[in-house]
């Protein structure tokens, strides 16, 4: 029994691993993981768990919002220009509008996805508690010392004592939504997820299955659009996206997907 405790706390060391280098931080880790400062674009970090503003181009999704200024790392500075988001609040119904309300979990297939779903069979008019978590990621410029600080160009110029580099701090999403699975409508209107300005919105999909139960779809989609030919910014992106569902009163309401 000693060995094989052994292997588990291994397992989970190696797969707790795994999820920091490829995925990013979790809702157990500590406020200080959550709120991470990088000193890269995550969307050049992390190769999993993103999901990207809608009509991203797959070869271009590497964009980390910066301008290139220099392959020297004694460059004097790395200066931003701030990524513009495009968020579309239009009320016409478009061919792409009317997709994402028939299905939203397509979104979910494309190479850079704009959804994250899951499917549960429960039972019929019970309220399901539907925990969300996400982040997204924030730039900001600070000043650091500059590896080459006080050596001679060769133009016979000075490297400065400091120089500007962008950082990317991460911001935490939280949220809670409660869904009684006996609502009358099959597709109710989309939530807004607090903290993302109306840009990350979960969708439902109610279903009759067996007598009794219901079929309930729940989809994370970011409603942002991908701007022209632009490759997508980091802060048009959320990262880390997870769907917990629970009955509230915690019961054994949950059953097998035939």
């Amino acid at each position: 029994m000693g060995d094989m405790d052994k292997y588990e706390r291994f397992r989970v060391r190696v797969l707790k691993s795994l999820c920091d280098e490829l995925l990013g931080p979790g809702p157990d880790d500590d406020e200080a993981r959550q709120r991470e400062v990088l000193d890269v674009s995550p969307l050049q970090l992390y190769s999993t768990g993103v999901l990207f503003p809608q009509n991203s181009l797959a070869e271009q999704r590497e964009d980390d919002g910066t301008q290139d200024v220099s392959g020297d790392p004694g460059a004097d500075s790395a200066e931003a220009e701030e990524p513009k988001i495009e968020v579309d609040t239009s009320e016409r119904e478009t061919p792409e509008a009317t997709e994402l309300n028939e299905e939203p979990l397509n979104l979910a297939n494309e190479f850079n996805p704009s959804a994250a779903g899951i499917t549960v069979r429960v039972t019929a008019g019970i309220k399901l508690v539907i925990e969300i978590y996400a982040g997204q990621y924030e730039s900001d410029k600070a000043e650091v010392a500059h590896p080459r600080a006080g050596q001679t160009r060769a133009d016979g110029s000075v490297y400065p004592e400091t120089r500007t580099v962008v950082r990317y701090e991460r911001v935490p999403i939280r949220d809670t939504v409660t869904l009684d699975s006996g609502i009358e409508a099959a597709q109710p209107e989309p939530v807004p997820i607090a903290g993302t300005n109306e840009a990350l919105k979960l969708h439902v999909r109610v279903r009759h299955a067996a007598a009794g139960q219901m079929t309930v779809s729940l989809a994370l989609v970011n409603h942002r659009k991908a701007s022209g030919l632009a490759a997508p910014p980091f802060n048009a992106a959320f990262f880390q996206p997870r769907i917990t569902v629970r009955e509230a009163e915690r019961g054994p309401h949950f059953f097998p997907s035939s």
